[in-house]
Order: structure tokens, then sequence, then C-alpha cells
């Protein structure tokens, strides 16, 4: 198939895929005698596999490591699934990318709560008022002068 059916096919852009070949996610595809591109249906698996990486949180260079596990897993016949190299690693991928994923629902959920609290300060607030005078961040005390009656060397 050509690009533009691919494309289709993928429900991307032109540009996307162009741009998984030079990121090597995609391989680069023969060219037919008159020069255009030549894709495969394993192309088109390998761009579904690309798109249900990225709502996950998964970055192009995890996508990169997981590509290969991928075609090597989906070779195998169903009976040798049980539990190869392959799928470990990609369990192990996993679970890295679940950890990363559950520090940042802690961070935004912090930081959801001191938002919360401003806007309440806020809100409660008589007059203008700047919301992180009184949070936990303590300003650095000012630097005393040195007075005018000791000598700059001191």
């Amino acid at each position: 198939m050509r690009i533009g059916e691919l494309a289709s096919h993928a429900c991307i852009n032109i540009q996307s895929i162009r741009f998984y070949e030079r990121k090597a996610l995609l391989r680069q595809p023969p060219r037919t005698s008159s020069g255009y591109r030549n894709y495969s249906q394993a192309d088109l698996e390998r761009i579904k596999f690309i798109k249900w990486c990225q709502p996950l949180g998964f970055t192009l260079k995890e996508v990169r490591e997981l590509i290969p596990l991928h075609a090597t897993l989906a070779s195998l016949p169903s009976l040798h699934r049980s539990r190869p190299a392959e799928l470990q690693k990609i369990i192990r991928i996993a679970q890295d990318k679940f950890a990363s994923v559950q520090k940042k629902i802690q961070l935004l959920e912090a930081a959801g709560q001191q938002l919360h609290l401003a806007i309440k300060k806020l809100q409660n607030h008589a007059g203008p008022a700047c919301p992180a005078s009184n949070s936990a961040i303590k300003p650095k005390p000012p630097r005393r002068a040195r007075p005018d009656f000791l000598p700059a060397h001191v």
C-alpha cells in the first residue's frame, strides 16, 4: 500500500508516517520502480502499536524499545507465549511506567490541593492579596548592610 492508504488505514496523517520513519520507529519502506513508498500490513500493525502506546504515556524512546519485543511476541505461536524473556521485559517496562504514572498522580493531587487552598484563601479575603504570602515557603531574610564605620576588608 502507498503512504496515503497507510495513513488512512492508521487514522494518522502522512507527516506522522514520515516522522516515524525519521525516528526509526517505522522501517524505511521499499520503493516501487517509480519511487513510491510501498508499505505492508506489518507497517500498519506497527503504527497501530505506536498509537496504542502513546496514550499510555510511553515516550518515543520507550516505544522504540518495546517495538522489537512486541514484534517477537506477535510472531510466536500462541503455545509458546507462556513467559518468554521478551514478555518479561515488556512487563518490567510497563511496571516502571505504572510507577512513574503513580508518582505523577501524587504530585498532581498535591498541586490540586494547593490550588484549592489558594482559591479558598482568595475567595475569603476581603482585599487584594498574594496567596503565596502565607505559604510554607519562607522568604530569605534580607542581608544586613555593613556598617559604614567598618573597614571594607572586615
